[in-house]
């Protein structure tokens, strides 16, 4: 049976290769053991466990064991054994070291063999001493010894273990695990628990040249400093293969366990499949939580002789190493547009195009080809956040023209903030972020929330809004702790975080009078910091901005404000609210109402109380539902003597009018 190279050409069987080479080693064993056995020997069976005095005078007078040349047919050995031994770094002793290990896992017969060599009969492998001999050693040798070392390719790569790890070193057995016998005989599929977490990396979705430019001279290991949208693990390939001509083993982080010893177990097999490979390792520990830190692994990495790439969050901090640190920077404006052209069809692009900015490849090719999510998911923040997939933009939203114009204005500087911040170096400097943080300010009702829903809409990404309930604390401390996991949570990402109601957070610091009042006044502190270093759009919304701490009011960006509708928005607003669910209303109806002062929010409410009280007497939506809905909006504000016979007389009147106008 044969197989095909890449190259196209046959080859035999690496089982084949293997078994050949076994049968060159056997029978060079089986001549040391003639020459070895004498008459007066125990039988096999009792080696190790019977000692005639006899023999033992013997064994003492006969000196230290020889050691055997030419054994290991180095000549023959399999492409696959040859292979590794390039790539792990493999010396010959530590090549006939692992061939005489593996023989027991190919070849039943060579369990007799070591039954002699090692002069006992409860092992089924060769010990130390038995494999350096047969390597061409002698056992007491320091240079053959110190290839067993924790740190040396055989141990540290998971290549060989050593058992009866109580006895002394020549005496301890050595096996091969059953995967790298598995890889030499040519089967590349990965154990069960590592292919969950580990894959080769394939080509990458952009080429070298169309990502940002690192160093020259940047040399593995390295670490990356990589947040969304930095192309990180395009990033890592390309570093990766073009020192090692490799493809590049990818970890990903979110699979490895959070208990440590796991953890440790689960690198290691990880990084005997990169060895097997001859591949360097890419590991991706962003936003995962593990059982080893960052600088751990690393130190675990370095004890075992691998190249490697490690990619972490932005603004994470790595103690103990001093390896090189790289900070990948966000692309440009216009390499982010060439990754548009070269993951898309050439067709225009959106307006997320430019306020995507925290989008790796990987996003913007599903987004591209399947019409996935632009915006990748924010970090779990549990229930502090809420996600919303936006409904609106800023076409289905009405407004006064100035208040439009603002949010446009608003979209824009989102969009543009790569080329102003970074292309044109305009950044205010001081700590401060690249986000942009705006407040949305009016009465209730006005359509502030929706604003921010329909920005969101328009750039294209999702809107997180913050649930106070449940990150304002009663226990000093635990606030700005819950607000850090909420700025953390959407910092990488293109969303829309939304503070409603503001001034429960923001609001003006007072005296300090007691206790609370000092941590009131720290938490407001921290809240304006924060914001300040914020890297995504932030947009508080209040009803009394009066209450908004002035230091705030300083660090914004924009401050839009939301008046109450007049009476042309006003009929906008019911037509939008009643948009293909008309019944038997018209325009001149809608007319009519449009004069009562509402805003948006109760014009919706009405609306949806009308379309209630019409589905419950099985009707289509009438002049008398849409009536008694606004009479409850009305009631539920406070407000009394509601003109309902002048309305009736109205609707009556705007019947006659234009019985058939209809939307």
């Amino acid at each position: 049976m044969v197989a095909v190279n890449a190259e196209g050409n046959l080859e035999q069987e690496n089982s084949y290769a293997m078994r050949r080479v076994l049968d060159v080693l056997a029978e060079r064993i089986a001549m040391i053991i003639e020459f070895e056995r004498a008459d007066d020997d125990v039988s096999d069976h009792q080696r190790g466990h019977y000692f005639p005095p006899h023999l033992v005078t013997r064994d003492a007078r006969k000196g230290a064991p020889q050691s055997f040349k030419d054994v290991i047919p180095f000549a023959d050995l399999p492409e696959r054994l040859i292979h590794l031994a390039k790539s792990a770094d493999l010396l010959d002793i530590d090549l006939g070291i692992l061939l005489t290990a593996m023989s027991v896992n190919l070849q039943q017969r060579f369990e007799h063999f070591f039954i002699v060599l090692n002069n006992e009969v409860d092992t089924r492998g060769p010990n130390v001493a038995t494999a350096i001999r047969l390597a061409g050693y002698d056992p007491d040798s320091a240079e053959a010894r110190s290839r067993l070392r924790p740190d040396r390719p055989l141990l540290a790569l998971g290549l060989i273990e050593i058992t009866n790890s109580k006895r002394s070193l020549l005496t301890q057995v050595l096996t091969v695990p059953e995967r790298v016998v598995a890889h030499l005989l040519g089967d590349d599929e990965f154990a069960p628990g590592t292919s969950s977490i580990a894959s080769f990396m394939g080509s990458p979705l952009l080429p070298e040249e169309l990502l940002p430019k690192l160093p020259d001279d940047l040399e593995l290991p390295v670490i990356f400093r990589a947040g969304s949208g930095t192309a990180g693990r395009e990033q890592a390939y390309a570093l990766a293969y073009r020192k090692s001509g490799k493809a590049p083993l990818l970890i990903d982080g979110l699979g490895l366990s959070r208990v440590e010893d796991v953890c440790s177990l689960q690198i290691r097999e990880c990084v005997r499949e990169a060895a097997l490979a001859g591949s360097p390792i890419v590991l991706d520990v962003r936003h995962a939580d593990t059982g080893m830190s960052v600088s751990e692994i690393a130190r675990l990495f370095g004890t075992l002789s691998v190249a490697f790439i490690i990619l972490i969050e932005a603004k994470a901090h790595v103690e103990l190493w001093h390896g090189s640190t790289v900070d990948l920077p966000l692309p440009t404006a216009g390499v982010r547009r060439s990754w548009w052209e070269h993951l898309g069809d050439g067709t225009e692009r959106t307006a997320a195009a430019d306020a995507a900015i925290h989008v790796d490849p990987q996003e913007l090719h599903a987004h591209l080809t399947n019409g996935g999510p632009l915006a990748p998911r924010a970090i779990e923040s549990g229930t502090l956040t809420q996600a919303v997939d936006p409904e609106f933009t800023l076409e289905d939203l009405v407004a006064s023209p100035r208040v439009t114009e603002a949010l446009r204005e608003l979209r824009d500087r989102v969009r543009h903030r790569t080329v102003v911040l970074d292309e044109w170096r305009m950044r205010p400097g001081g700590g401060r972020g690249r986000g942009v943080t705006a407040l949305f300010s009016g009465p209730s009702g006005t359509g502030k929330t929706m604003a921010a829903e329909a920005l969101a809409g328009e750039l294209g990404v999702p809107l997180f809004r913050v649930n106070l309930a449940s990150v304002v604390d009663k226990y000093i401390g635990e606030t700005e702790k819950k607000l850090d996991r909420v700025f953390t949570s959407v910092e990488d990402v293109d969303g829309v975080l939304l503070f409603d109601e503001a001034d429960a957070l923001f609001s003006k610091r007072s005296g300090v009078s007691d206790a609370r009042d000092r941590y009131a006044n720290l938490e407001v502190a921290y809240l304006l910091q924060r914001m300040e270093s914020f890297d995504g759009l932030a947009v508080l919304t209040t009803n009394l901005r009066a209450n908004l701490d002035e230091a705030l009011i300083r660090r914004l960006d924009a401050a839009i404000d939301f008046p109450e509708p007049q009476a042309e928005e006003r009929y906008l607003l019911w037509l939008a609210c009643l948009k293909g669910n008309m019944g038997r209303v018209g325009q001149n109806h809608v007319q009519r109402l449009s004069v009562l002062p509402l805003t948006g929010g109760s014009i919706r409410a009405a609306s949806v109380s009308a379309a209630y009280l019409a589905a419950a007497q099985g009707e289509l939506l009438g002049p008398a539902h849409l009536l008694r809905g606004v009479q409850q909006e009305w009631s539920k504000q406070g407000r009394l003597s509601f003109p309902t016979t002048e309305f009736e007389e109205s609707f009556t009147e705007a019947a006659h009018d234009e019985p058939d106008k209809r939307i």
